[in-house]
């Protein structure tokens, strides 16, 4: 029946149109957003980093550092040189030795953080993965309204093609 109305036909085409803009603004916004969120990722996990208090820690950002090292098995904001930078003091270290938190190692029950075993140390940083997530997502979000609008371009256009051929046909009865 949708078929033989040109109202609901037109209807339909209408809503076609507005989710088609609706789309191309989402596409729009996660390009916008991508560049936002990229920035606000680093000044985030920077402050969580320099607020690390050692692991086992009742600090805020303490244990959302490790479970982050861990998950996503990486090691400091850039790299495992970010913890040489912080206070050893404050993560309850000796200070004559400089450690690694222990949640930067690759097997937690063999490594107790030492600069002297980095093969047991992951040593790329975590921002940079996290980054990488966020610009696969973004960039799936972007692909899938690219292709739902070009699939809601070709339906638009077979129901104006559709209508042109009943409007032929009647014209020719």
């Amino acid at each position: 029946s949708l078929l033989n109305s040109r109202y609901r036909q037109g209807t339909l085409m209408h809503l076609l149109l507005v989710l088609l803009c609706l789309q191309v603004s989402l596409a729009v916004l996660t390009q916008f957003y991508s560049i936002w969120m990229s920035v606000e990722l680093k000044n985030t996990m920077g402050q969580a980093f320099n607020q690390y208090n050692g692991t086992n820690s009742l600090t805020r950002g303490s244990g959302t550092v490790d479970m982050l090292q861990k998950k996503l098995q990486c090691c400091g904001l850039q790299n495992y040189t970010d913890w040489l930078k912080g206070s050893a003091a404050s993560w309850h270290f000796p200070l004559e030795k400089a450690h690694i938190p222990r949640s930067c190692c690759k097997k937690y029950a063999d490594c107790g953080g030492d600069l002297n075993q980095l093969d047991q140390l992951f040593q790329e940083g975590c921002l940079r993965k996290l980054q990488d997530q966020l610009y696969y997502g973004m960039k799936f979000l972007f692909s899938c309204c690219v292709v739902l609008g070009i699939l809601e371009l070709l339906a638009g256009a077979n129901i104006h093609l559709f209508c042109l051929g009943c409007l032929c046909s009647l014209l020719y009865k």
